[in-house]
């Protein structure tokens, strides 16, 4: 079955591809109320899922998460558009513009109700989540992204 690693106080500096099987989520969010949210729904997703792990990792901030995805390989960034440091369109850009990132699919969210999806996907993103998120609607894109969801 899927196991939450929920992420340690030092995220140890390993290079390289995640275990095959482990799929690796980086969620940026300066509001901890919402890191919660994604770390329940990620267990949700966990329960649901066929074998195999999740682990997530977290960051405050762009400039946080930029430095992170040179050190791990991730299956899935999970971002707000107004972090600070290095905005969410920033890190996506960066992501798109990079080798090592470019493949890595994004699920961006925002409360802005100005042009935030639009900006967001023009940037990269793979798909975009209006705030406030439904945990079902959080659980759902995550399994689409990654590919967890099994067919009848």
């Amino acid at each position: 079955p899927w196991q939450l690693h929920r992420p340690q106080t030092r995220v140890p500096a390993m290079v390289g591809p995640a275990p095959t099987k482990r799929k690796r989520i980086l969620v940026v969010e300066d509001n901890p109320l919402i890191r919660d949210s994604f770390a329940r729904a990620i267990e949700r997703l966990s329960a649901q899922a066929g074998d195999g792990e999740l682990e997530l990792l977290t960051a405050e901030d762009g400039g946080t998460a930029w430095e992170m995805l040179q050190l791990h390989e991730v299956d899935l960034v999970v971002t707000d558009l107004y972090i600070p440091v290095l905005s969410g369109i920033e890190l996506i850009e960066r992501m798109r513009s990079s080798p090592r990132t470019q493949a890595v699919p994004i699920l961006a969210m925002s409360a802005s109700i100005e042009d935030a999806r639009v900006r967001s996907l023009g940037a990269g993103a793979d798909r975009f989540l209006q705030k406030p998120l439904r945990l079902v609607d959080v659980v759902d894109a995550i399994g689409e992204l990654l590919h967890l969801h099994s067919t009848p």
